[in-house]
């Protein structure tokens, strides 16, 4: 893997400069949302399956949001460029943060309002930017369909998976520098038309400084949560990038590479509902989707006997592992070894499902 491309006499200072713009502005910006929620009382209550014991103050996702798109801007300033991508993914993304600040404020909207609300963005972003689509049906109609599926669904995966400290916002930190990783990959490569990527490792760097940023506050004692309106965000900039990223001029590569890097909190989503189901706790697979327990993939391995800070460093490290996977994968885009990753990744993310078969024996609920 080659990184001539950082020493482009453009590029090579615009990734730093809009890493640190972003860690530098979400560090200081979330000492002043902390101080302004607990001013107005905007803050999470424990109940009986919350993690913690006193009042913490919400809206932490305002100040990653905010961070991103300072450090955004002062990447493509300094670039001396103009994205029209950076309309979805700066607009988009406060689209998100609103309707999840708003849940947040009102204590729960009905996850089909939530739905139909993701389903009219991402549509509204398409009609701005007609690449907004994944490409991987013959038919437009198809792809369409697809794109909202993912977009929604890695928004709802995002934010069933921000159930413990440091958890999500550490996560996305490894998830966007592994698509910065990527993204100068494809810069590096003879041949390969991926200008786009420019911008698109431009986001992510800038993603992944204002998440570990803000992570000093949230991990390991969270003295601010990101809230849902943080996990739609993220869950948003992380799907976009997935979809709007031209990470490879294979196809399969191409739907890989985002998939492996988010596979985790896909995986937490999917098997925590699908045993929902199955043991009977929910009677339809809606109710099991809207069920909230501490049954999640953290809940379990804390219930195997991890502390709540092993729990999350154990994922982080599977979450790694994955990116690992997709950053090798494009490194050599040989078929039979994309094919290898994918089974690599199942048998991963197989052992995890047994982990939580066996914490299920250990009388949750």
């Amino acid at each position: 893997m080659s990184f001539e491309f950082l020493r482009h006499a453009t590029w090579g200072g615009v990734y730093p400069i809009a890493f640190l713009s972003a860690a530098i502005s979400a560090f200081i910006l979330t000492f002043l949302v902390r101080y302004y929620s607990k001013s107005i009382d905007f803050l999470d209550i424990p109940i009986q399956r919350s993690s913690h014991s006193i009042p913490v103050p919400l809206g932490g996702g305002a100040a990653i949001c905010a961070a991103f798109t300072i450090g955004v801007h002062f990447g493509v300033f300094e670039a001396g460029i103009r994205e029209h991508a950076l309309y979805v993914i700066v607009f988009g993304g406060l689209i998100a943060l609103t309707m999840g600040l708003v849940d947040d404020f009102r204590g729960g909207i009905p996850a089909i309002y939530k739905l139909v609300f993701l389903l009219v963005m991402t549509l509204a972003c398409w009609w701005v930017d007609d690449r907004l689509i994944l490409k991987i049906f013959p038919w437009t109609w198809a792809n369409v369909f697809l794109t909202l599926l993912w977009i929604a669904g890695v928004c709802s995966a995002l934010n069933a998976f921000d159930n413990m400290n440091g958890l999500s916002v550490g996560f996305t930190a490894v998830a966007s520098l592994a698509y910065f990783v990527v993204a100068v990959q494809t810069q590096s490569e003879v041949g390969f038309v991926g200008e786009l990527n420019r911008f698109w490792g431009l986001v992510s760097i800038a993603l992944c400084g204002a998440c570990l940023g803000f992570l000093p506050h949230n991990f390991p004692r969270a003295k601010i949560f990101i809230g849902d309106g943080g996990s739609f965000f993220l869950g948003f900039c992380l799907a976009v990038l997935g979809v709007m990223g031209e990470w490879s001029n294979h196809s399969v590569s191409r739907a890989t590479i985002p998939l492996l890097i988010l596979a985790l909190p896909i995986f937490d989503l999917v098997f925590v509902v699908y045993t929902r189901h199955r043991s009977g706790v929910t009677r339809t697979w809606i109710e099991a989707v809207r069920h909230c327990a501490r049954d999640h993939l953290s809940h379990r391995l804390v219930f195997l006997g991890l502390s709540p800070v092993q729990a999350v460093l154990v994922l982080h490290a599977v979450a790694i592992f994955m990116a690992l996977s997709a950053i090798i994968m494009r490194a050599d885009e040989n078929p039979s070894l994309t094919y290898m990753h994918l089974l690599q990744a199942g048998m991963v993310l197989l052992i995890l499902g047994v982990l939580i078969k066996v914490g299920s024996r250990k009388g949750m609920t």
